[in-house]
């Protein structure tokens, strides 16, 4: 039973690791996005 604690406090770890790193590339992508749109407004050459 103690392992298997220490294993879910691990995973919980790794998650919330995970779960960071998804938000810090969802608002990239948000701002490559929105950098994206305003390149495609402006008429290419």
């Amino acid at each position: 039973m103690k392992i298997q604690n220490s294993k879910f406090k691990i995973l919980s770890i790794q998650w919330s690791a995970v779960s960071s790193q998804w938000s810090a590339v969802s608002s990239q992508w948000s701002v490559v996005s929105s950098q994206r749109s305003a390149v495609s407004r402006e008429p290419f050459p």
